[in-house]
């Protein structure tokens, strides 16, 4: 997930006739905790090459840092101070000033400081809007179709809501149903199956991801391109399966039930087109893998999954035999 980082700049403090320039750097997200450090030096670029300069960003796993510590920012805006240790700290923290050398690290729980201090937020990233791609439909028909999107960023947040809008024309008038997504999902496809469609019609639609949750309303939905399919004129009947994934010690496998089935069990290479229209209601679908055959021509059954499905016409179906039974393992692709 890309977070819009708070550049910090650095507060000058004086001490003992000695003027400091503490540099708060590191790799923290808004509302996030991330690590951060501290480091001294003296006012101007009068240290060595390499060290912080004043208001500069440094990593986090510095091998100089000795005493790397979170921070957490809550709501910054622009121009505002934070105290050094207030509950904005995802544990409250504060530097000792003392004596301090060029170059010298101090740990975050160190003793209280002598002078408290603050940093200021200067600059705040503009929140950009998630995003997401449109793919090719698939499964197309005379009157359905599956179209298909990917989710590539979601941005600041960690949940957004995807779907499509779709019609006969780039002004688009229709949507699909929302789905939740999760920033764990980012390079993951989604897709809705239209229905209803007219024959002979090319129809428009496009990818839309919603950011959900604090901020959202600062920026618009997320739009894939726009992409078009044609269903034909001709209706289209029957449908394809093959199976991916067979359990070990199987050889073939067989599918179907008393309407819908194959003739014979075929090698797990083997496609089954089926050339008929399909009922349109539920089936008790049974899908099987089977070992090598016995001298009594018998195959042993090494799995075995019987369920309700309601095939439809023209689609393309992938069993994957890695999938528990409970999570549908009959897809369409």
């Amino acid at each position: 997930m890309a977070v819009p980082v708070a550049r910090l700049a650095a507060l000058k403090m004086a001490e003992k006739d000695k003027t400091w320039a503490i540099a708060l750097a590191g790799a923290g997200f808004l509302g996030v905790a991330g690590l951060v450090s501290i480091y001294f030096l003296t006012k101007g670029p009068s240290g060595p090459p390499g060290e912080a300069e004043e208001g500069e960003w440094a990593a986090a796993h510095w091998e100089l840092a000795k005493a790397p510590f979170s921070i957490e920012i809550r709501q910054p805006e622009v121009g505002d101070w934070r105290p050094a240790h207030t509950v904005l700290a995802s544990m409250p923290f504060s530097v000792q000033i003392g004596e301090p050398e060029v170059g010298d690290w101090r740990p975050a729980n160190a003793p209280l400081a002598s002078m408290p201090f603050s940093v200021q937020i200067t600059e705040v990233a503009a929140l950009q809007s998630p995003q997401g791609e449109t793919l090719l439909a698939q499964n197309i028909t005379d009157k359905s179709a599956t179209i298909f999107g990917r989710l590539i960023d979601t941005g600041y947040w960690s949940n957004v809501d995807v779907y499509f809008e779709w019609g006969e024309t780039t002004t688009y008038g229709q949507v699909t149903s929302k789905h939740r997504m999760y920033d764990t999902l980012e390079g993951q496809a989604f897709q809705a199956e239209l229905t209803g469609l007219k024959a002979g019609t090319t129809y428009h639609f496009r990818a839309v991801v919603e950011a959900v949750g604090y901020r959202s309303g600062e920026v618009g939905p997320g739009y894939g391109a726009d992409m078009t399919f044609a269903t034909p004129m001709a209706p289209v009947v029957g449908f394809t399966m093959r199976v991916a994934n067979p359990p070990a010690g199987a050889e073939v496998w067989m599918a179907g039930d008393g309407e819908v089935s194959m003739d014979n069990p075929q090698p797990f290479s083997y496609t089954w087109h089926w050339a008929k229209p399909v009922p349109g209601y539920m089936l008790d679908f049974l899908v099987g893998a089977y070992g090598p055959a016995t001298l009594g021509g018998s195959r042993p059954v090494i799995y075995q999954h019987e369920f309700p499905f309601l095939l439809r016409d023209g689609k393309n179906y992938v069993y994957d035999f890695a999938i528990p039974p409970w999570a549908q393992p009959l897809r369409e692709i």
